[in-house]
């Protein structure tokens, strides 16, 4: 057991050294530019979002793929086929246009 919790521990420690979050500061900056109320945790949230709910249906489209202008009408009309809330819409929106790198 104490084996374990050593792995697990590691790649805690491994996983963090390579980034972490992966939400950097510029891509806060952009979603704040379309939505002040962006933040690191809701562009956490929107990427977990984004990759377990988008994911599931169809392949995920690089955030870039669309711009900043689109992305609100194409999760406003996905958002209730992935059965996520108006908060989390926005969460991902956040997460979209955070990491979209315009």
């Amino acid at each position: 057991m104490r084996q374990v919790h050593i792995a697990l521990g590691a790649l805690a420690l491994l996983a963090s050294a390579c980034g972490g979050s992966a939400i950097s500061p510029q891509m806060v900056q952009r979603a704040q530019a379309h939505d002040s109320s962006a933040s690191e945790a809701t562009l956490t949230q929107g990427k977990a979002l984004y990759e377990q709910k988008c994911g599931t249906c169809h392949e995920l489209y690089p955030p870039s793929s669309h711009s900043a202008e689109k992305w609100p009408g194409i999760v406003e009309r996905m958002g209730p086929m992935a059965k996520i809330s108006k908060d989390e819409e926005r969460a991902v929106l956040h997460y979209v246009i955070g990491a979209g790198g315009e």
